[in-house]
């Protein structure tokens, strides 16, 4: 039974304490701190001696936790501060940091494309490097205002690696650190409880463990509550590289700025004034970051395994034709979500769902069961698709986040930033055999472009479609990219239909090694003989086409 219970309680330590404890120094010094540095000092022991035991203390606490590298950050640098105190030298952050930078990537380098080490090494810096001069340019005196200083300071330095990483920013993070910070010694001190008493005790651990409980239950608390207020998160999008660099020199621009008028400031000058004006640079530095408009149309094949999924964009607007996985089952989750979110899309004005199969609409049920920061304004579900339960349930999801919910029929049109949407397939009076029969056929025009999507259409569709388009020739000759139906099954894509189109490219979405065999080999010969460029998702992962209305390019992710 102990065994059992000093097992748990490591796992507290593990999942608790280590985790919670890194992404700041000051945590790690306080924690060595109360491991006895302090303590040996009041006990007369002198600076070498207790340098070395603290030393001792946090290398183990380093061993302890797994050596991640925002912990190795930690370790190096309290380590050199009690190498300081042992030599009787004077500390500085600052080199602590860029030392501890220099270790870390000695060996691997790559770890500076890591996130976490990003954050970690940012907030510190930000902490040591640039709230110094903001708290000289506000005035020390104040507690509240340097308390949201040291927010601030974090989040200038650490917003572009949030948004590169994440693609969203928590509106009200500066906030939410005055809270949670000052409590984290707490939790400091009853995972070091826990560790020294569990051992002994199953209650006094437990009692231990107790304070860091409700300090994380608090945590958890203000966090589910802050999602509740208005606009708690905003999606930007991943910037570009440039607009990085940018943000940086006009960070470091107004930083020079403010530490020249600390020695020029006139002590009479208001501190209400320097403070708006200090929070004015906070909410306009974010804008150096936010997302451009799309300059022509933009479409994006996702890799989303065995099944489609279709993102259009143009200007400020969003489209989506299907979103849905057999092979991938956190499709929505994993790909769908931070793929919308890395684009900067937090509102989709039409979503399309060709017919009701998984692989076309598990990710859109995602976004609209799970996923609050992604609006979908429009949801459009083909006409014959009326009694479909997997259709209606998704109705019924989207009905209930506020989404209209449309059946489109043959002749219908949508617009959206230029681009203009035709349904083409099934019309009112048509009678599918399947279900892949109801799917919706749509004609997509921006300039002179023109894409055809498909869904899971089989050879019969299409020649249903071909007839009911016989006194409209020119609505598929015009046609130069395909969607190839049905992930190109050999019942799609028919020879008699592929003569009636002018496809020049064609799209394939399909997983690799898949259980259907797709795409099968009389597709791509059928497409080969009529000099197709093909693109498939499985080979060359994410296909991106990009058109001003008159040419177009091609990129594939994996190119």
């Amino acid at each position: 039974m102990r065994k059992r219970w000093t097992a748990r309680l490591r796992i507290y330590i593990r999942r608790t304490v280590s985790p919670i404890c890194w992404p700041s120094a000051a945590f790690i010094y306080r924690l060595s701190e109360w491991g006895g540095y302090k303590l040996l000092r009041k006990a007369g022991l002198g600076y070498k001696g207790a340098g070395l035991a603290g030393a001792a203390f946090i290398i183990c606490y380093g061993a302890m936790t797994g050596g991640s590298p925002s912990v190795v950050r930690a370790v190096v640098m309290m380590s050199t501060g009690f190498l300081a105190s042992y030599l009787g030298r004077t500390y500085d952050l600052l080199s602590a940091l860029s030392l501890a930078l220099l270790m870390l990537v000695w060996e691997t380098p790559e770890l500076l494309t890591q996130g976490g080490v990003q954050l970690s090494f940012g907030a510190v810096f930000a902490v040591g490097g640039v709230l110094p001069v903001i708290q000289d340019y506000l005035g020390k005196e104040r507690k509240i205002l340097g308390a949201l200083a040291v927010s601030a300071a974090i989040q200038l330095v650490t917003l572009p690696v949030i948004l590169w990483d994440f693609f969203q920013f928590p509106v009200y993070g500066i906030f939410l650190n005055l809270l949670v910070i000052p409590l984290m010694g707490g939790v400091i001190c009853s995972g070091i409880g826990t560790a020294l008493l569990g051992g002994i005790s199953y209650k006094a651990g437990a009692l231990a463990a107790g304070t860091g409980h409700y300090i994380l239950r608090f945590y958890e608390w203000l966090c589910h509550g802050t999602e509740r207020l208005p606009y708690h998160t905003l999606v930007m999008g991943r910037p570009a590289a440039a607009a990085v660099i940018l943000y940086y020199m006009v960070l470091l621009v107004v930083l020079v700025g403010m530490k020249r008028a600390v020695g020029k400031r006139d002590e009479a000058k208001p501190i209400w004034l320097r403070t708006a004006l200090f929070f004015c640079i906070c909410i306009f530095m974010p804008c150096i970051l936010m997302p451009r408009p799309v300059d022509g149309m933009e479409i994006l094949f996702l890799d989303v395994g065995q099944g489609d999924g279709i993102l259009l964009r143009s200007g400020r607007g969003a489209m989506l034709i299907d979103g849905g996985s057999t092979s991938e089952k956190k499709l929505g989750e994993y790909r769908l979500e931070p793929c919308l979110k890395s684009c900067g899309v937090s509102v989709i004005e039409y979503a399309f769902v060709s017919h009701g199969d998984l692989d076309h609409i598990s990710g859109v049920r995602y976004l609209l069961e799970s996923c609050e920061e992604i609006e979908i304004r429009n949801l459009l579900l083909p006409c014959q698709g009326r009694e479909d339960d997997a259709l209606l349930s998704l109705a019924e999801l989207a009905r209930a986040r506020g989404t209209k919910v449309s059946l489109i029929e043959a002749g219908e049109s949508f617009y959206m930033e230029g681009i203009g949407v035709t349904c083409l397939y099934p019309g009112i009076s048509d009678l599918p055999a399947d279900k892949n029969e109801e799917s919706e056929v749509l004609k997509v025009d921006y300039g002179n472009c023109h894409v055809l999507f498909t869904g899971d259409m089989s050879g019969e569709g299409e020649l249903r479609l071909l007839s009911a388009l016989s006194e409209k020739p020119g609505v598929l000759s015009e046609i130069q990219i395909l969607k190839t139906a049905h992930h190109g099954s050999r019942f799609s894509s028919g020879e008699t239909f592929l003569d009636a189109l002018g496809v020049k490219w064609a799209v394939i979405s399909y997983a690799e090694g898949n259980s259907y065999g797709h795409p099968h080999k009389e597709v791509l010969e059928r497409l080969g003989d009529r000099s197709v460029k093909i693109y498939g998702t499985a080979e060359r992962g994410a296909v991106t086409m990009k058109t001003d209305g008159k040419m177009v390019r091609w990129k594939a992710f994996l190119d």
